[in-house]
This record gives C-alpha cells, sequence and structure tokens, in this order.
C-alpha cells in the first residue's frame, strides 16, 4: 500500500470519531489520539523506513504550538487539540500542517463570527475546534 494511501486511511479513522465526539461533548479522547500516533510511528518506521528521529521533530513541531496556547490561555483551548495537532503533523508532514493551521483557522474564525452576528453564541461561548482542525487536514491531505 503506497504511504499517502495509507496515510489519507489513518487520517480518516482518527478524525470522524475525534470530530463527532468533540462536537458532543467537548473533548477529544486520548484512547483515539495516543494509538493514531503509535500506529502511525509504527508503519512510518518499520513499514516506510522513515527515521524515528524525523517522525519525532514532526510530533514536536505539531504538538508545541497547540500546546502553548492551551498553557497561555490557561485551558480555554483544550490539550487534546495539542495532541490531535501532533497526530496530524505527523500524518501531513510540515508543509500540510502548515496548510491544515491556515485552513482550519480561517473556518473555525468565520464560524465563530457568523454565529455570533446571528446571535447564536455569545463571547464566552466554548467551540470545539477539533472538528476545524479535522476539516483542514482533510483539505491539505487532498491539496497536497
Amino acid at each position: 500500500m503506497k504511504q499517502e494511501t495509507l496515510n489519507l486511511l489513518l487520517l480518516i479513522l482518527v478524525t470522524v470519531p475525534v470530530t463527532i465526539i468533540d462536537l458532543r461533548y467537548k473533548k477529544i479522547p486520548d484512547v483515539i489520539t495516543y494509538p493514531g500516533i503509535i500506529l502511525l510511528l509504527i508503519v512510518k518506521t518499520a513499514v516506510y523506513r522513515v527515521p524515528i528521529f524525523n517522525s519525532s521533530i514532526l510530533l514536536v513541531a505539531g504538538f508545541v504550538p497547540f500546546f502553548l496556547i492551551w498553557y497561555f490561555t490557561k485551558g480555554k483551548m483544550g490539550l487534546g487539540d495539542a495532541k490531535l495537532s501532533a497526530f496530524l503533523c505527523l500524518v501531513l508532514g510540515l508543509e500540510g500542517w502548515f496548510l491544515m493551521v491556515f485552513i482550519s483557522s480561517s473556518t473555525a474564525l468565520v464560524f465563530a463570527l457568523y454565529m455570533l452576528w446571528r446571535k447564536k453564541i455569545d463571547r464566552n461561548a466554548r467551540i470545539p475546534y477539533g472538528p476545524f482542525l479535522s476539516l483542514g487536514a482533510l483539505v491539505s491531505a487532498f491539496i497536497l
């Protein structure tokens, strides 16, 4: 199986349940992201011979920016988003991850502004970000 096909399959297997759960409970469960990360690390290392160091760099690059947002906003963004971002960076690579962040941030902003304008939410509403990360990742995977 080609690496891109397997990456896309794992991307879908993780992002679909994450989206549903985050929309319903506003939480991204570790029971989905951690196995996704571990499985992807095993496949990349054992099957596609990607050095573990390279994969580790991608995990850190995807995790740290969202961790810092979580830390400095005192949990306004969930830590599950940081773990999902790490997984998505490992799937998409750095270029795809940057595109995903742009797409997810843009769509989340438009959605939030629309919901505020329609008075469906107030400024303090918690909007699950996992679905926007998932959407951005899927769009990035098909563009690149």
